[in-house]
């Protein structure tokens, strides 16, 4: 006699994660199973699970690999903007951004206003007065490190039927869930943070959930379901028409590294803290940018709205343009680079400031490393004061 076979459970195994009917799984577990279908396979292509990755460690619709920080960017301006229409831009936002938006403006008509995001008053009254169709924020802004308290500014989008783009490239999904927050989509310019090593070229979008309501919101013509509503298809569409998909290479790199993504910046971002404080008592050191210090004017926004404080903070030398060059030749450990975001500490000059991301090389070699660049650079100061004096004196004897 044949034995019967247990019935099979009659729930269906959930396909992925957004089936699982609860808050679902941590950050880590997101980060190293995203991607995956029931079996669980990959998804057919890299690009395909490097999307599926973001959406997930986001908490967004749909996600958006394109190869380059720039490319992501026009496909959201060309997306959500047209003639007559206008951007609300942060005055502190990345330079490269800015330029894309500079240059894309004239071709599609749209006009752009600069404000000071971390002043909502000023961001409330350019609202009211330009009706702006998108507001664009970088938090924590590059060089300044600027937070913007995204639920405010979510506020003011809805009031005015706005969408919120809050550019996440220096925070992370990890240390910073705009989308949760109340913006509309998360845009990353740079995607060596997200991969772990400087190679990695890309960019990427994520849209927002549209049944997901925006802190504060009553309803009517700014509630996020109209405010979103094919916002996901519109970025397609921008990407395909300009032919700007992250290609398989590059997607292969970033979906590498995600899942090591929350460990490395925790790491990360602890040892910019034990380094900003202890820059903070340095004398050569005029001011030290860095959101997890209690002086930083957002410290408070920072404290409510980031699991972590990043890897990037920002010094002003007391010695001026000199002490800065003789700063950024001496160090070691932290190599010129562009906009960081591998696993090695890297150094960046601009805006009279000294632009450090910190890697994960041990906290005390780092200090080491700084320790002995503020002495080379105070040497440079006191070097070229002497040879001024000199030339002075002889100027006068002669």
């Amino acid at each position: 006699m044949t034995r019967s076979i247990p019935a099979r459970r009659s729930a269906a195994r959930p396909r992925s994660f957004s089936e699982v009917p609860h808050a679902g799984p941590g950050f880590h577990t997101r980060a190293v199973h995203a991607g995956h279908g029931a079996e669980p396979r990959p998804a057919p292509d890299a690009r395909s699970r490097v999307e599926a990755q973001l959406a997930a460690l986001e908490g967004g619709e749909a996600a958006f690999a394109f190869a380059s920080g720039r490319a992501a960017c026009t496909a959201v301006l060309r997306a959500m903007l047209g003639p007559g229409d206008s951007v609300l831009f942060g005055r502190q936002g990345d330079a490269g951004s800015r330029r894309v938006v500079e240059q894309l403006a004239p071709a599609v008509g749209f006009t752009q206003t600069l404000v000071d995001v971390s002043d909502l008053d000023e961001v409330e009254a350019a609202a009211a007065r330009t009706r702006p169709a998108v507001i664009w924020v970088h938090s924590p802004s590059a060089p300044f490190l600027a937070v913007a308290d995204i639920p405010a500014l979510a506020r003011v989008a809805a009031s005015v039927g706005a969408v919120l783009v809050v550019d996440n490239t220096a925070a992370t999904p990890f240390a910073q869930q705009p989308l949760a927050l109340g913006a509309d989509v998360v845009v990353h310019s740079r995607a060596g943070l997200l991969a772990g090593h400087g190679g990695a070229q890309g960019g990427a979008v994520v849209v927002g959930r549209s049944g997901l309501p925006s802190p504060g919101e009553a309803g009517g013509t700014g509630t996020p379901q109209l405010r979103r509503r094919g916002l996901a298809e519109a970025v397609a569409r921008a990407r395909q028409e300009d032919g700007t998909a992250a290609g398989t290479q590059a997607s292969a790199l970033i979906t590498r590294g995600l899942p090591t993504l929350g460990l490395r910046v925790e790491r990360q971002s602890a040892t910019a803290l034990q380094l900003a404080r202890w820059l903070e008592h340095q004398p050569d050191v005029e001011e030290v940018l860095y959101p997890g210090l209690p002086g930083c004017p957002q410290h408070a926004v920072a404290r409510r709205q980031m699991r972590c404080f990043g890897a990037a903070l920002g010094l002003r030398l007391s010695g001026g343009p000199t002490a800065v060059r003789g700063f950024a030749e001496s160090t070691l450990l932290f190599a010129p680079s562009a906009g960081g975001g591998g696993v090695a500490s890297g150094l960046s000059l601009g805006d009279g400031l000294v632009g450090l991301f910190v890697g994960l090389e041990d906290g005390a070699d780092l200090k080491r490393d700084l320790s002995r660049a503020l002495d080379h650079a105070r040497a440079r100061v006191e070097e070229e004061w002497l040879l001024r004096a000199g030339s002075m004196f002889a100027g006068a004897l002669g």
